[in-house]
Formats: C-alpha cells, structure tokens, sequence
C-alpha cells in the first residue's frame, strides 16, 4: 500500500485484518449484488462525530468550518479524493450545487426535533445510558444551535458574502458566525468514554477531543500489526473494555461457580447412567 495515502485509508492492513473486517463489515469488504453499473457507494461513519467534536479546535473553527478547504485539503495529493474535485471546476460547481440543494431542501431543526421527540422518553428511563437524562437535553440543544449556525454559515460561503477557504478566512475573519455561545463538549467528544461510544467508547462530554484517550494504541491490531485494536482479540482488548466497564468480580466467580457445579452434574449423571 503506497504510504502517500495513510490518512485516507487510515491503517495498513494485513491479510488476519481484512478476514476479521470481512466478517464484521460485510457491507464494506463485499461486493453489493445491487450496485448499479458496478459503482461502490460511500458509507458514513462516525455520525456522532460529524459536528465539529472530532479533534475540533473551537466551537467557532467548526461552525465556520470553510467548505473548500476540508480536512485541510492543500491540493499536494495527500488527500486525493478531494483534491479530485477542487482541481475540476465542473465537479467543484456541482459540490456547490449539492450543498445548495441540502440546504434548501432539508428540515435540518425539524429532523432534530421529530427524532428528539421520538427517543426523548426512552432514553430518560434508559438504565443503561452513558449520559444523564439533562446531558442528553442539553446535547439536543447544542446539536439544533451548531447546526442552524453551520447552515447559516454555509449558505454565506456558498454565496461569497463569508470566504471559503483557510486562506481567505485567515485574511478576513470579520464575516465568520459568532460562535461564541456554543460548547462542543456538550455534544461529546473524544475520550472519557460515555455519549455514542458504549461501555469503553471514547466519547463522552468534557472529554478530550485532542488526546484520543480510549483509542486503540498503534503497532497492536485485530491480531496484526494494523493498529486496530490491542492484540488481546479481534475489536477490542481487555484494556480498551476495562477502561469504561467495571468488573463485578462476584458475580463473575458466583458464574464460575454455577458452571464448574453445572459440569460436575453432568459428568457424574454420565457414569451413573
């Protein structure tokens, strides 16, 4: 695998990596019987980190995040699939084009308020939740105010009136959205394990998005060299497990002791009959 593109494909993988990925992402390492004329699709991952929480400096770096330098897309190829549509003008317009579209056309407060109004009741007698009923309230209330100013300040680099890129933000920042208002954390972060990321996720409120605490350390994969997970099995390590769970060491020896009593019964009802 040619290095150049390590940020895109994230991790080197080895022969053991891809049979661990191929039984667990199926829809990712197959092919898909219905693909229309042989095109792969692009599947989203990491939803609950797609609203400036991922390693996001400020609330206002986010909200303003400028819409044709992504993911510090410079045009020197170490970012290729975006590099393939800033140096078209006609797949740029239609990138343009299609946020425009999104923006118009999509009921992004309404969506929040429906599914809130939706899980809103579950998660509140949820016993298992990684967050508390008012965490959860106030991550709603974060999530609808990034949004409304991320669209708003879309819609201004769409029409020219807010600059577009690193460059241009850097030489005129008068025109950026006050985003002074708005606490990322209380959508969660990186690290500290709780909102979206389950028992020893890595995302949790106040946590720390720079730190990437939770994450699988490098040099130690799905039983590989990847990088993936912590050698200790496929996913995830006993490390990465303990980090947000707590053993409950007598029920664990309460279970052994049932199972060792369970096989004893066995093996003795055997040489009876």
């Amino acid at each position: 695998m040619d290095f150049q593109y390590r940020h895109e494909w994230k991790h080197e993988l080895n022969t053991a990596d891809l049979l661990v990925l191929r039984a667990r992402l199926r829809a990712v390492m197959e092919s898909d019987p219905h693909a229309i004329d042989g095109k792969l699709s692009m599947i989203p991952w990491d939803y609950n980190l797609a609203f400036g929480t991922f390693q996001a400096g400020d609330a206002s770096g986010a909200v303003n995040d400028p819409i044709d330098s992504p993911l510090s897309v410079s045009g020197d190829g170490s970012r290729p699939m975006a590099d393939w549509i800033f140096q078209n003008e006609e797949y740029t317009q239609l990138y343009h084009q299609y946020f425009a579209e999104f923006l118009d056309e999509v009921d992004i407060t309404g969506m929040i308020d429906e599914t809130y109004a939706l899980i809103a009741p579950y998660v509140e007698k949820d016993p298992t939740a990684f967050c508390t009923y008012e965490e959860f309230e106030t991550g709603v209330a974060a999530l609808r105010s990034f949004c409304e100013k991320r669209s708003e300040s879309v819609r201004g680099q769409l029409d020219g009136t807010i600059p577009s890129t690193d460059e241009g933000q850097e030489a005129d920042s008068s025109a950026l959205i006050d985003a002074s208002g708005l606490t990322l954390s209380d959508m969660g972060s990186m690290g500290g394990g709780g909102f979206g990321g389950g028992p020893g996720g890595s995302f949790g409120p106040g946590g720390d998005a720079q730190s990437g605490q939770g994450f699988p350390s490098p040099g130690s994969g799905f039983g590989g060299d990847s990088g993936f997970g912590s050698g200790g099995g496929p996913g995830m390590s006993f490390e990465t497990q303990s980090a947000g769970v707590q053993i409950p060491w007598d029920l664990l020896i309460l279970s052994l002791a049932v199972l060792f009593g369970g096989l004893l019964a066995a093996v003795l009802y055997r040489k009876r009959s």
